[in-house]
């Protein structure tokens, strides 16, 4: 079936007036009909069955039916990887979502090849979370990934976006197994985290400067295995070795 996204606002009076990026995508796109069925998802954990009532000049209107709500997972997981090269950077937004990142936050670090000016980064922020919306509604996810806008390594360790574990992507032998540091925090917490952030430098690496930093913040230094990965396939890899690690607790 069908799927659009309605911000939570437009889902609060029924029936629901698509979006027109939404509504041009169910006319031109897919040649949906009055009558047809879809799902519309607000991000927020909510799922509606609809069937289309009216189609006028691309407006379309739905009338939503059956509510499935779905609740938010108890660890929030928190991607942070350095900004790659854009086809590398769309895909990790993709599959971030596929692997149920509660947000993505995209650092400008010391060895990113792209380092938005701030008239730059408010587009790439919806440029990419237009491209979480689209992994969304691919895959499903009741819940949407938040795209933050691009920030420093600085910022972002100042800001408030503190996590209970923050895991860093290390190349380093001495570096824990992503199961030994959930490990570690349950034993001196008694439970599991609530939030985790894993760190991802880009194409490069973090600095050793960077490195510092973060592991000056609590950051706890994992490996990925023995070999060495792409940007890309680490920031996944990790996401869903944290994702399956919580599954299994």
């Amino acid at each position: 079936m069908h799927r659009f996204y309605m911000p939570p606002e437009h889902c609060r009076t029924e029936p629901f007036t698509l979006t027109p990026e939404e509504a041009h995508h169910a006319c031109v796109v897919l040649r949906l009909r009055v009558g047809d069925e879809c799902t519309v998802l607000n991000g927020v954990g909510s799922r509606w069955h609809c069937r289309i009532l009216s189609i006028r000049q691309r407006e379309v209107i739905v009338q939503p039916g059956a509510l499935e709500f779905i609740p938010a997972p108890p660890c929030l997981v928190f991607l942070v990887p350095g900004i790659a090269k854009p086809k590398a950077m769309d895909w990790i937004l993709q599959k971030s979502v596929e692997l149920g990142a509660a947000e993505v936050h995209p650092l400008c670090t010391d060895h990113s090849v792209s380092r938005p000016d701030p008239d730059e980064a408010r587009d790439k922020q919806l440029r990419w979370q237009a491209t979480a919306i689209e992994a969304a509604k691919q895959c499903g996810t009741a819940w949407l990934t938040r795209v933050q806008p691009p920030q420093t390594v600085a910022t972002f360790l100042q800001g408030g976006s503190v996590s209970e574990l923050r895991l860093l992507g290390s190349l380093r032998p001495e570096s824990r197994s992503i199961n030994s540091a959930l490990d570690l925090f349950q034993r001196d917490h008694q439970r599991l985290p609530k939030t985790i952030s894993i760190l991802i430098g880009p194409e490069g690496d973090f600095s050793c400067d960077e490195l510092a930093q973060f592991e000056a913040k609590g950051a706890v230094p994992v490996t990925l295995g023995p070999w060495v990965l792409r940007c890309e396939t680490a920031a996944l890899a990790a996401l869903a070795i944290v994702q399956h690690e919580l599954r299994q607790r």
